[in-house]
């Protein structure tokens, strides 16, 4: 039986591989930019860098159990093609899995990167067997996957788990994706700094200013848990604001499918547990049914930028 599967990760900006083992240790890893060109120019492209990662670990398509791969954006499971694909422009309508089983010569796995990165975590990692799992994933976006009766659910489609478009305020602000109120309007990348804008408007003493150093466009997440670790108070109402948001999402979850855990993954999990897990169980202890929140994990994700290699390679595993 073969120990070894290949798990790719493709996002917006880099690309990810692994080789995995089936008890989840990841034996080879490296990373490279996401081609710029026409999906099937690109399909081409990465089944090479593939190719040429295995050869460097002395291995081939053939010698290992199988190739999985995460995508950031939706796949219809009925038809295999992609639905929507916000930060991959023109692959829309691609029927991604032929294209990757064309050029690598033997069938591919394929599934939303979220989705395997929360099962990355019920496999390996801080959620381990804990069903049903929730993940949020912070980021750019807020995203999620959902693990329910041991599987990734998909729902009607494979669009299930957008969980970062659940309304936590019906007259709140615009989301990107046209409605009002959604959950990533205020975790989302934009969300953020629009809201430390209006703030920094009135605290031309803030840190942030200075973090900044004139580059205006850096103004994100991290640079508001910097300068909330330091006190800031700007940063700080920026924080609780977050982290209420979050506290509330979770509640939601929980209330609605009762599960074992609920995890944060993503770049915002640097803030760490004083200024974000806490806060985020505060909130959701106060929104939540008593008897769901008591039987409910509120943690950390563990699998850090690795998770949808890992998750890629156990998506072979379970076939």
């Amino acid at each position: 039986m073969n120990k070894l599967a290949l798990g790719i990760d493709i996002g917006g900006t880099n690309i990810k591989l692994g080789l995995v083992s089936r008890e989840g240790g990841l034996t080879e890893f490296d990373q490279t930019a996401t081609p710029k060109s026409d999906p099937e120019l690109s399909v081409a492209i990465i089944a090479g860098i593939a190719e040429e990662f295995l050869e460097s670990a002395g291995e081939n398509f053939d010698s290992i159990a199988g190739v999985g791969i995460g995508f950031p954006g939706s796949i219809d499971r009925l038809d295999g093609k992609v639905r929507a694909a916000p930060n991959l422009s023109g692959w829309g309508g691609i029927a991604l899995g032929n294209l990757f089983a064309e050029r690598i010569g033997q069938e591919v796995f394929i599934d939303n990167d979220a989705n395997l990165a929360a099962l990355a975590e019920f496999k390996w990692g801080a959620g381990k067997g804990l069903d049903p799992l929730v993940l949020f994933t912070l980021g750019t976006g807020v995203g999620g996957g959902i693990i329910l009766n041991g599987e990734i659910f998909h729902g009607a489609w494979g669009g299930a788990a957008e969980i970062g478009h659940q309304t936590i305020d019906f007259n709140g602000r615009v989301c990107k994706c046209g409605n009002r109120g959604c959950i990533e309007a205020y975790v989302g990348t934009k969300g953020v700094a629009a809201r430390t804008w209006e703030l920094l408007r009135e605290d031309k003493g803030s840190l942030l200013w200075e973090l900044m150093g004139g580059e205006f466009d850096s103004l994100d997440a991290r640079l508001v848990g910097v300068a909330a670790k330091d006190g800031d108070p700007t940063a700080l109402i920026v924080a609780g604001e977050i982290t209420r948001a979050l506290g509330v999402a979770a509640a939601n979850m929980i209330n609605v499918l009762n599960p074992a855990s609920v995890l944060l993954a993503g770049g915002m999990t640097e803030w760490g547990e004083e200024l974000l897990l806490k806060p985020v169980i505060r909130e959701a202890r106060h929104r939540a049914l008593k008897s769901h929140f008591r039987s409910c994990k509120i943690a950390l994700a563990t699998a850090g930028i690795k998770a949808g290699v890992l998750g890629a390679a156990a998506l072979v595993f379970r076939q």
